[in-house]
């Protein structure tokens, strides 16, 4: 698991570093400032850092180090400052070393912050353990950036806030929806990964639209508001389910409040034979009426 995360991380550094600021909650460089990522002349074994940027923003310039965990280890503090005094070194620069650890586990319950390393004219460290499981869902829903919701499932998080993260990734690139899908399942059971599977398809928003059209807030005969709903089912089972037949008795269906019902179940069917379950329930429920 803790593979997968700094995975996902490290795809969400390289993508768009700003976003990594939201997560460490430190200020965000300004618009115009420059984030270059720095080559890293070590060998190997001598540990190399997730990711190390040298910002400028005006007369300002610094280095910061973010480090990606998905356990906690008591080693890691060392290791990053290590890391940050390295950078030092080497930039002359003062350094902002962050270690962003996915999950509880193996978390200290005591744990004692690291008091920042400065000596003027010298050197200037500050480190910071953000724990993202601390972390409201709110920061990565409200940032504007897409990049940090397959973050939100290991967040400080509830079932509405997974669903607006899936909903919001609707239009992103199919790789952003995998990734959440994967973060759901890491930590959430099948039921829920299987209802965030469906609110994250992009089928599911363009069958959203076209049940909106069908039922439009502003009134309409009944009889054609119900033909409307009708054809549109015939067409969804058409278009997603072509081998699945609309059994008769459901096309003579006149409750629209039955039919609104149906269409969206059949928006969230998964398969054909989910498909013609949903419908043989509707046929046999009209014919005993």
């Amino acid at each position: 698991m803790s593979q997968t995360n700094d995975r996902l991380l490290k795809s969400l550094a390289e993508d768009d570093p700003r976003a990594l600021y939201h997560l460490a909650r430190r200020p965000l460089p300004p618009p115009e400032a420059e984030i270059v990522p720095m080559v890293q002349e070590v060998p190997p074994r001598m540990g190399r850092m997730d990711y190390w940027f040298r910002v400028k923003a005006g007369d300002e310039e610094w280095a910061d180090i973010f480090e990606f965990k998905g356990r906690y280890e008591s080693s890691m503090n060392p290791q990053v400052l290590d890391y940050a005094l390295r950078a030092h070194l080497e930039t002359h620069l003062p350094v902002n070393a962050v270690l962003i650890v996915t999950s509880p586990g193996g978390f200290p319950r005591s744990y004692r912050t690291i008091e920042p390393v400065v000596r003027p004219g010298l050197v200037s460290i500050h480190f910071e353990t953000v724990r993202l499981w601390e972390i409201d869902a709110s920061v990565a829903l409200d940032s504007g950036r897409q990049s940090l919701l397959p973050l939100v499932p290991f967040m400080r998080t509830g079932m509405d806030q997974l669903i607006a993260a899936a909903r919001s990734l609707r239009a992103a690139e199919e790789g952003a929806r995998q990734w959440f899908l994967k973060s759901v399942a890491m930590k959430y059971p099948e039921d829920v990964v299987a209802r965030m599977r469906q609110e994250v398809s992009v089928t599911n928003e363009i069958m959203e639209r076209i049940l909106r059209e069908a039922f439009p807030v502003s009134p309409v005969g009944m009889a054609q508001r119900v033909e409307g709903v009708v054809s549109s089912i015939q067409v969804l089972v058409e278009e997603r389910f072509p081998q699945v037949e609309v059994p008769s008795a459901v096309l003579e269906i006149r409750d629209p409040d039955a039919l609104s019902m149906l269409f969206r179940r059949l928006i969230r069917a998964n398969s054909e034979e989910e498909a013609r379950v949903i419908l043989q329930t509707a046929s046999a429920i009209r014919e005993n009426t």
